[in-house]
């Protein structure tokens, strides 16, 4: 059964980030992430990173198993690098996935299409990246 409506996971996990910042002022990165094809629609994971720490995280959206995994590295002018391996795959063997690297920037959503030619099939993710208080 598919989810035809906005499916969001947060993964609560307590990180701590360093920072100059006191205590109080300290920020969780997150990164969300949104997949949008005729097996996730509208899709979306958000999930706290840490700096220089590998992630792998899967869940399941009725008979999809999508795993995401990657790892961000510390900013540079603003800008964090970052590399995602993003990926669905169905009950019935469709697989669409793949790896890409980023230079995230705080609240910029970025995006792009996929296609799977044995599928014949297409999809689209959207990833940002974003901050809270704690």
């Amino acid at each position: 059964m598919l989810i035809t409506g906005l499916c969001a996971v947060i993964l609560s996990t307590t990180l701590k980030q360093s920072s100059a910042a006191s205590d109080h002022n300290q920020k969780t990165l997150m990164v969300s992430v949104t997949i949008d094809s005729i097996y996730n629609h509208q899709f979306q994971i958000i999930i706290p990173v840490t700096i220089n720490k590998h992630f792998d995280i899967g869940s399941d959206n009725g008979d999809v198993r999508n795993r995401i995994s990657g790892i961000k590295y510390k900013p540079i002018g603003g800008k964090y690098a970052a590399n995602l391996y993003i990926n669905e795959k169905t009950n019935r063997g469709v697989n669409i996935g793949g790896a890409r690297s980023y230079s995230l920037e705080l609240n910029k959503l970025v995006g792009w299409g996929i296609a799977s030619s044995t599928a014949s099939v297409a999809s689209t993710r959207m990833v940002k990246l974003m901050q809270s208080s704690r």
